[in-house]
């Protein structure tokens, strides 16, 4: 199992080289792209690592379904049990429909639309949205809240990802390179907003890299109310 996943990991690093190739700086720069394939090994092994923890918290809960909300390039759906009826949603398919066409693990995977979304009540086991709520405000934070609430099974659980936007997230943005700032929020305002929605109830809670040292993100459980 561990050489399967060092190899999925190689041949995502290898192809998202190549969509990079064929992009601008600029037009990935908003994305997760550029710290997956990074030139600094430290920063690539940071990035890396919180898929995996990622991957640990679907893994405990064992789903059938599971959306991944804000997909981007499906790196982490891309390490999902293929047995889990995986569903990817984006406002962009064009990293994602470059890497499945070319990383098998991500060939059965199925991608939804505003129409097909529109439909769904009561669908996912697991909805996940990393690196995605950071990007909206208030209000349509809270609409999307109640959507997830919506796509949910009974007992479904959602696990968000995000940035905290303090001191040491942000020299470490530059250290990478990243200029543009593209987040209208933090993580630790949409944990608030989920908490005040009484939709969801927190499971868990992981900071990330180095709990109150260094935390770049947190990685947080919920569960369905």
């Amino acid at each position: 199992m561990e050489k399967e996943i060092k190899k999925i990991k190689q041949l995502f690093i290898g192809y998202l080289n190549q969509y990079a190739d064929s992009k601008t700086f600029e037009e990935i720069e908003g994305t997760a792209i550029p710290s997956y394939i990074h030139k600094n090994p430290i920063i690539r092994q940071i990035f890396w690592r919180r898929v995996f923890i990622i991957l640990g918290q679907i893994k405990k809960i064992s789903p059938k379904s599971m959306l991944d909300f804000g997909c981007g390039s499906g790196v982490i759906t891309a390490f999902v049990n293929p047995q889990v009826n995986r569903f990817v949603t984006d406002i962009s398919y064009d990293s994602f429909d470059f890497m499945q066409q070319r990383v098998d693990h991500l060939r059965n995977v199925t991608k939804l639309y505003p129409n097909d979304l529109d439909k769904i009540e009561s669908r996912f086991d697991v909805i996940l949205a990393a690196d995605v709520l950071e990007h909206l405000e208030g209000d349509c934070i809270k609409n999307q809240l109640s959507l997830f609430h919506k796509w949910l099974k009974p007992g479904g659980h959602l696990i968000i990802s995000g940035p905290t936007e303090n001191f040491i997230y942000k020299i470490g943005r530059k250290i990478a390179g990243f200029k543009g700032d593209y987040h209208k929020t933090n993580i630790k305002d949409i944990a608030y907003i989920v908490s005040k929605s009484a939709l969801f109830k927190l499971n868990a809670k992981i900071w990330y890299p180095v709990p109150f040292i260094c935390e770049g993100f947190w990685i947080l459980t919920y569960g369905k109310i």
